[in-house]
């Protein structure tokens, strides 16, 4: 933001909001000011939308497919070795409750 834009600025919440502001007395002024102000800022508010460098380009399908495989294969691994510890546990009797 150039020197002139940043004094303009400046000037402008000065004229709406006095020359102090008792943020104190008033702590929500200051999320007014940067609703109203934020988006007239170079690289403040308005550059926090996007991550720095701009948008990261979209994964490669194959990479995501190869992701997805591995993903599948993990939990058919997890269900087989459950599916043996319920059947394991299935075969052994309970005890008889007491009474």
């Amino acid at each position: 933001m150039s020197k002139a834009k940043d004094d303009r600025l400046i000037k402008d919440i000065i004229k709406r909001y006095g020359d102090t502001i008792d943020l104190k007395g008033s702590p929500y002024l200051i999320v007014e000011i940067l609703r109203q102000y934020g988006p007239r800022i170079d690289g403040g508010l308005a550059a926090t939308c996007a991550p720095p460098g701009g948008t990261p380009k979209p994964p490669d399908p194959l990479e995501m497919l190869r992701e997805i495989k591995a993903k599948v294969t993990e939990i058919d691994r997890l269900y087989a070795s459950l599916e043996k510890t319920l059947k394991a546990t299935a075969v052994v009797e309970r005890k008889a409750k007491p009474k």
